[in-house]
């Protein structure tokens, strides 16, 4: 046994044996493969997005239904997501529209069309950079209808709301008559 091994069948001409280059082909066979497989099961949806009217929707969120996969559209309101699965429903959401959720088949062009979601402006409160309804707001929001204003003795908004709102200051920016004033608004 010992002499077969020393044989010239596990080496190649007197260089590396040929097991060695034997493995390191199998390996290289090996990634290749997976990286195949893997090719082979992922799906690509695309789309556009635009509003009622036809106009484009930039920055629409699409998110793949029960997972975090997702993207915005972009200014032309194309969106393209890759995913593992055959069949997804995405969903579709913007402040100022309804949520959609689409069944949309891999390799076709979808055409997702968002329709204005019509709120009353009593209920709701823009803060920050969303949108939360008046019930659910803590904090120091304050309020001043056009009534009072008209009922004031000022021709200024800026001075009519000068003591009347916390944390808002109107500061006179020179002494004459009719100048200009400044609101800083909790010292910011």
């Amino acid at each position: 046994m010992q002499n077969f091994m020393k044989s010239d069948y596990f080496t190649f001409q007197g260089k590396k044996p040929l097991v060695k280059k034997a493995l390191f082909l199998l390996g290289l066979l090996l990634v290749s493969v997976a990286q195949t497989l893997s090719a082979q099961n992922t799906f690509t949806y695309s789309g556009l997005v635009k509003a009622e009217n036809g106009d484009a929707l930039p920055g629409v969120n699409v998110v793949e239904k029960g997972t975090v996969n997702g993207t915005i559209t972009d200014f032309d309101g194309a969106f393209q997501i890759t995913t593992t699965k055959a069949s997804s429903t995405f969903t579709f959401s913007m402040v100022g529209y309804e949520t959609i959720e689409s069944t949309i088949k891999p390799g076709v062009k979808a055409a997702i069309v968002m329709k204005e979601s019509v709120v009353g402006l009593g209920e709701v409160l823009v803060v920050g950079y969303g949108v939360q309804k008046r019930s659910n707001i803590t904090g120091a929001i304050s309020k001043m209808d056009n009534k009072t204003i008209s009922q004031l003795p000022t021709n200024n908004v800026n001075q009519a709301l000068q003591g009347r709102i916390a944390g808002v200051n109107a500061l006179n920016t020179s002494g004459s008559p009719g100048a200009a004033t400044k609101l800083v608004i909790r010292g910011v």
